[in-house]
């Protein structure tokens, strides 16, 4: 019997998903201006993220088979086989690469003037190098997995479900279904990036709209990246993006 998914890749992502949680703590609770505790770490941050990915890694590795999508690196390395030779130089080589990019293009996104933000707003502080360097995992990892692994793989196969179901023909890949959930993906991973940010200060729609797009931006590039490269590509650009943007700053001031 086919099994529906890889069980070996199944928990490693969650490895992945429960590590880079813990990573990523203690940043957020400094930006959001919460302590960091046990209790804060073992009975919300954790079961939160760990339950609600027992799903959607389940749905998104079952549902990335159909799209031709996946993690090609990761599951050659669980299953023993020979790694893909061309994608791992890519993440190894040009994914960094094309972090840097990214990085640099969001923060001259950054110095777009915007309204002032009162100091009485704001909850958190900005986090440490150290704590950012953590916190390059949790966007590296948990976010890619959330946010191209589950939710554009499961937009893309939708949309490309309807569109089989009006033609009356077999669900497969469509490269607009594939195109349009890059773009979604990309903006609802802006705005789960507002969440965080109203915690810090009031938004304005200057704001809004440089957060939007200083995080809108780089999500659609990781989501063609995981489209036509595979996850391990999106996560090593997130990662090495989030490196220059959060943590090469704080060494300089």
């Amino acid at each position: 019997m086919k099994e529906w998914i890889n069980w070996k890749l199944y928990w490693l992502l969650m490895g992945m998903v429960i590590v880079s949680t813990v990573l990523g703590q203690p940043a957020i609770t400094t930006m959001t201006g919460k302590e960091l505790t046990m209790e804060y770490m073992f009975f919300y941050a954790l079961p939160l993220n760990g339950i609600i990915s027992l799903l959607t890694v389940f749905i998104g590795l079952f549902l990335a088979k159909h799209m031709n999508m996946g993690s090609p690196i990761l599951e050659a390395w669980v299953n023993g086989e020979k790694l893909p030779r061309k994608k791992l130089k890519f993440t190894l080589l040009y994914a960094p690469i094309i972090g840097v990019v990214v990085s640099i293009s969001t923060l001259f996104i950054s110095l777009i003037p915007s309204d002032p933000i009162g100091s009485d707003s704001i909850a958190g502080q900005v986090p440490s190098a150290f704590e950012s360097i953590l916190s390059a995992f949790y966007g590296g990892m948990f976010e890619e997995i959330t946010m191209r692994l589950f939710f554009m793989t499961l937009y893309a196969w939708f949309i490309s479900f309807i569109i089989a179901k009006l033609r009356r023909r077999k669900t497969v890949p469509s490269k607009i279904a594939i195109w349009i959930s890059i773009l979604v993906a990309g903006l609802a991973f802006g705005a789960g990036h507002l969440v965080t940010a109203s915690q810090m200060f009031a938004l304005t729609p200057s704001i809004i709209i440089k957060i939007m797009l200083g995080n809108g931006i780089p999500g659609i590039v990781f989501g063609y990246l995981y489209w036509k490269k595979g996850l391990e590509a999106s996560m090593m650009t997130h990662f090495t993006g989030d490196i220059v943007l959060h943590v090469i700053p704080l060494l300089f001031v």
